[in-house]
């Protein structure tokens, strides 16, 4: 049986959860979200050589198997970054051609 105190937690998290999610909502903010995730991504790999090394491979597997190996390779922030990035820019996108759901009230 979960306390009040781990209730509470639960909640709290799930409020900070949608609380940020809204304000990720504005284009505004999700920019500058996105090149932060960018300068910080920059600091973190060595971008030139990550496009040299990709240059070199030949055809769409070697591409892909190299994307991905690259990846899982990295440390946990660098792919945490990636992941954030390619959501903002998926959610962006989404904005942009206007898949939206309809809202009610």
């Amino acid at each position: 049986m979960k306390t009040d105190k781990q209730i509470t937690e639960g909640i709290m998290r799930r409020v900070y959860g949608v609380y940020f999610m809204r304000r990720l909502s504005h284009p505004a903010v999700r920019l500058g979200v996105f090149l932060a995730l960018l300068l910080s991504l920059r600091e973190l790999v060595w971008v030139s050589r990550v496009f040299e090394n990709m240059s070199h491979k030949n055809g769409v597997v070697e591409f892909v198997q190299y994307g991905i190996s690259a990846f899982a390779g990295t440390e946990f922030i660098v792919q945490l970054v990636v992941l954030m990035g390619a959501f903002i820019f998926a959610y962006s996108i989404r904005d942009l051609f206007g898949l939206r759901q309809p809202q009610f009230a």
